[in-house]
């Protein structure tokens, strides 16, 4: 069982939901949510390494994103992606490629990327953690279940290693540059 270590990093914000959203409010949702994010920016992400700036920090990115998918689905019970399958959605023909390397350009800078994506991630878990705990202290509302709220920890667990990702990327970006220059 998962432990819920991901809530204790987050304070509920005093975000409000309606009883409504409390009741429809699934868990699994928020791992398919992450993974439709980070399925259409995998492409990107290898296509931008194909472009031949920083090509292993941006191979780097994809290969995480796609580690990140893989946990998103095996905690939530989905079916996994074929990687192969994924790789090979970043090269298109024609004009296709032209869409995808000019999508792959607008990612911006890395540090820009890693900001919108560390936003992207966040704001989820403030979301998914808040509903969570409604959810667990409103049972008569969301009729959560047990099992419910270990699902809720699992898929906060995650979203805690895909932002701990985003950290690493950092790291790795910091460690590879020393006053904006290459190294």
């Amino acid at each position: 069982m998962a432990t819920a270590e991901a809530y204790d990093d987050w304070d509920d914000p005093g975000l409000a939901f309606t009883d409504e959203q409390l009741g429809e409010y699934d868990a699994k949702a928020v791992a398919a949510v992450r993974i439709n994010y980070l399925l259409e920016t995998i492409p990107l992400a290898v296509r931008r390494s194909q472009l031949g700036e920083k090509v292993k920090w941006w191979e780097g990115v994809a290969a995480r994103q796609l580690d990140c998918v893989t946990w998103y689905c095996v905690v939530a019970g989905l079916p996994g992606v074929d990687r192969a399958e994924v790789y090979a959605s970043a090269e298109p023909e024609g004009k296709a490629l032209t869409a995808l390397t000019v999508r792959a350009r607008d990612l911006g800078e890395p540090d820009a990327y890693l900001a919108a994506w560390t936003a992207s991630v966040r704001s989820e878990m403030v979301q998914h953690v808040t509903l969570g705990r409604r959810c667990t202290n409103s049972r008569k509302l969301s009729g959560w279940t047990k099992a419910d709220r270990s699902m809720s920890n699992k898929i906060a667990n995650a979203l805690m290693k895909e932002i701990n990702v985003v950290g690493k990327m950092h790291e790795a970006l910091t460690a590879r540059t020393k006053g904006g220059e290459e190294s």
